[in-house]
């Protein structure tokens, strides 16, 4: 999908309604993206996404310099997934993660990779490996939550457990959760995820 038809679809992808379950077809994506296994808690998830955020920060001028291009600041998102069946049921110690955000095709070649160079001097010592994902998740069932994310468990348990074996629908894909704000900034009550599950009939 090219930046413009994306950002057609922005209202589509990312707002869905607040506490029902719909269904939407999603589009070829392209993601910065890096990949970790264990724990997120404990095995430098909140590192990955400063890194992330730290290369958009370097990107958000170059697209006006180079591009003229208005690249606003996009969300940061998560896939988790386990080799086992259900993530619901295994212990986090066995989770992988992925961390990304949103970018355009027009961040490539050097651009992206001076954007990549000084966001890791930032933290030298630390710099996790970076990735471009295509990500096509297709038929997906998802949700606006708004509040406390504690209870993203219990929306998790009517998705599993209710929404899907009604409607003859079986996961096809990994967990997805989209940060709509920042929470480190934001009251809990007010906070924004997007809860999206790729689907395919049973």
């Amino acid at each position: 999908m090219n930046d413009d038809d994306f950002q057609a679809r922005i209202k589509e992808l990312y707002q869905p309604p607040k506490n029902k379950f719909v269904l939407v077809d999603v589009p070829e994506v392209r993601y910065l993206a890096i990949n970790g296994h264990g724990d997120p808690k404990t095995t430098g998830i909140d590192a990955a996404m400063r890194h992330l955020w730290a290369i958009v920060e370097h990107l958000v001028p170059a697209a006006k310099q180079h591009f003229g291009r208005s690249f606003k600041y996009p969300p940061l998102e998560c896939q988790f997934w386990t080799d086992q069946r259900s993530l619901m049921d295994a212990s986090k110690d066995n989770w992988h993660w992925r961390v990304m955000v949103v970018v355009g095709n027009w961040a490539s070649g050097e651009v992206l990779d001076l954007a990549k160079s000084n966001a890791s001097k930032q933290n030298p010592k630390s710099t996790p490996s970076v990735e471009i994902e295509n990500l096509h998740e297709q038929q997906c069932v998802q949700i606006m939550h708004v509040g406390d994310y504690d209870a993203i468990g219990d929306i998790c348990a009517k998705l599993y457990g209710e929404f899907l074996p009604k409607n003859n629908l079986q996961p096809h894909g990994y967990y997805h959760e989209i940060y709509l704000n920042d929470p480190n900034k934001t009251p809990t009550g007010k906070r924004k995820c997007l809860i999206r599950q790729p689907v395919k009939p049973v």
